[in-house]
């Protein structure tokens, strides 16, 4: 038995309701009386900090009667489920924002469709896909051909004066129990161990307004970038610019980075750019993929 769980953000909740349709699962709505307690107003989507209670993961708590679990984001509780799926050493797949396209729709089917469709990113026992395992290319091609200019893979960058961090997600760190400023603190304290270079914190947005410098900005004075998940690693790989991760999973940036921060003078230059670009546009799926069962199955296959 699969049991995917309601947040209350409304959109995701009816991919997961869809995609148990699909599977047979159980699709486990959160318990209300736990959010009026909370005086939240019934809105959707419910604000990041709601704390939920899953009657049906206490229960399986105690019967075990699940083999895997599957939440979406790393707000409104889900730190719950990741832990118990942990402890009870099962099975979770983690539905969330793209690789690309982020919220944006973009056209499927023919060139000259105006069918569009919005994308999500599938993963099990991971928050990113960080491993190789689907050389394809046929929807690298798709995408490709539809966003030219996201695709761009630049000749490896050798100069740049600035170590460039992405700070970790606020909201993974807590889903996974890591304080999220000593994580960035303890990151930026091993780097200067071993380099003298200028350490560049880019911060996504900051007072909720957008950073206003460009990412290729930063990236053009920049000779290495460090993080811990962040999709703009992806985009500094393609731009040329060496990456770190500081573990070993948890990014799609993984199969192009070094985890060692000693190595910051000594960066990493893959040669498989394309082939692991080819791997994160194979686990890229449609609405319709997620809803029908489709995206999990392949997500199994691999």
């Amino acid at each position: 038995m699969i049991l995917a769980f309601e947040t209350g953000k409304w959109s995701t909740d009816n991919h997961l309701n869809g995609m148990m349709n699909a599977l047979n699962g159980k699709y486990c709505r959160y318990f209300r009386d736990t959010v009026r307690g909370q005086k939240i107003e019934p809105a959707r989507p419910l604000p990041p900090d709601t704390k939920h209670r899953w009657l049906d993961l206490e229960k399986d708590l105690q019967d075990q009667k699940a083999n895997a679990y599957v939440f979406c984001g790393f707000m409104r509780g889900v730190e719950k489920i990741y832990k118990q799926a942990l402890e009870r050493n099962i099975d979770f797949y983690f539905l969330d924002h793209p690789y690309f396209f982020r919220r944006e729709a973009i056209r499927t089917g023919k060139t000259n469709s105006n069918t569009k469709s919005l994308f999500r990113r599938l993963v099990k026992n991971d928050f990113n896909i960080s491993k190789i395992t689907d050389i394809n290319p046929d929807k690298y091609n798709y995408f490709r051909n539809i966003r030219p200019e996201k695709f761009v893979i630049k000749d490896w960058k050798k100069t740049g004066s600035n170590i460039l961090v992405f700070p970790p997600s606020y909201w993974m760190c807590h889903t996974m129990g890591l304080d999220y400023e000593k994580l960035l603190e303890d990151t930026i304290n091993e780097i200067k161990k071993h380099t003298d270079r200028n350490i560049v914190i880019r911060h996504k947005k900051q007072d909720g307004v957008n950073n206003p410098v460009s990412l290729t900005t930063d990236l053009d004075n920049a000779w290495v970038v460090v993080s811990m998940q962040s999709n703009a690693a992806n985009e500094s790989i393609m731009y040329g610019v060496p990456s770190f991760t500081i573990f070993n999973k948890y990014s799609s940036a993984v199969p192009m980075s070094l985890q060692d921060l000693s190595k910051i003078e000594t960066p990493f230059y893959p040669d498989n750019r394309y082939e692991w670009l080819c791997n994160l546009c194979n686990h890229i799926f449609t609405i319709d993929e997620i809803t029908s069962g489709k995206a999990f199955r392949y997500v199994e296959q691999q």
